[in-house]
């Protein structure tokens, strides 16, 4: 069985504030692998985030992780898709033991990972909350 635990760690230059990601395997993690403790032991450097990869990918195939925004092209008009049908955009977040995406557009408007994406191939990443927070103002 092929271990697919990633983790995102998102690093800020602490001179100009440039944001760098860099996708670490669990493995790689508990094995030190090079680069990894270099950034960790770096004074230039200050991790400003980890995300998780939640085992999903989007319609361009492209590795979905939490803090994530996502955008959806086409909706169902199923009640339950009402907060993110509305907003459009959505970020990921881990709550409960679960993935879920927030809108912001609406107070907390959560659904389950495989209601969304699952049923949905025109759901996209679009950006992060590191690199283009923008995205989730109105």
């Amino acid at each position: 069985m092929k271990n697919n635990i990633k983790f995102r760690y998102i690093y800020k230059r602490k001179s100009d504030n440039h944001i760098y990601q860099i996708i670490y395997s669990l493995q790689s993690i508990e094995r030190g692998t090079e680069g990894f403790s270099d950034m960790l032991n770096n004074d230039l450097w200050e991790i400003i985030g980890i995300n998780r990869y939640t085992g999903l990918k989007d319609k361009n195939n492209n590795e979905i992780y939490e803090n994530d925004i996502l955008l959806n092209s086409s909706w169902h008009n199923e009640k339950e898709y009402y907060s993110f049908i509305q907003g459009g955009k959505g970020v990921i977040k881990y709550r409960k033991g679960e993935f879920i995406i927030e809108c912001p557009k609406y107070k907390k408007g959560k659904m389950n990972k495989l209601n969304i994406i699952h049923n949905n191939k025109n759901t996209k990443i679009v950006g992060n909350i590191y690199n283009e927070p923008e995205l989730l103002e109105n």
